[in-house]
């Protein structure tokens, strides 16, 4: 598969008919997306779409299963969208929504308050090396 720019695809398809290869102007690469900034954000926000729901399902799920809610959370969920980080730089804003369901609804199921302190928040982002429970923001991690 040959990703060109949408200038270059008619020439580039013609130039590597002979080949067999199909070229494209975007496409999903390891986990991340090669194309043109408007079409990658499109991409992009059903996934963090898809994870605000995960969130909000973990956060029905703590009131009864905290552990569980929390583990699944830090140990597989919040690696998903960390990995998506890594592949596609400067997309912090579109993470908002699922920054506002971890904040507004996830913690305060874990923590068993309906409005849990400013600071309790903030301590919660950090590593549980430091005594916090390494909810990390997401909005911070995809800024880098």
């Amino acid at each position: 598969m040959l990703i060109t720019t949408h200038d270059q695809a008619g020439r580039a398809s013609h130039q590597l008919e002979r080949f067999r290869l199909i070229t494209a102007t975007r496409n999903r690469y390891l986990g991340g997306f090669i194309g043109p900034r408007s079409e990658c954000e499109e991409w992009v926000s059903p996934q963090v779409d898809k994870w605000t729901k995960a969130v909000h399902d973990l956060a029905v799920a703590a009131s009864c299963f905290p552990q569980s809610a929390y583990a699944g959370f830090t140990k597989s969920l919040q690696s998903e969208w960390q990995y998506l980080q890594c592949m596609i730089p400067g997309v912090s804003n579109l993470f908002t929504p699922l920054e506002a369901a971890i904040h507004n609804k996830l913690l305060p199921s874990l923590l068993g308050s309906k409005d849990p302190p400013m600071d309790v928040k903030v301590l919660s982002t950090l590593g549980t090396h430091q005594a916090g429970l390494g909810v990390r923001n997401p909005v911070q991690t995809a800024e880098g």
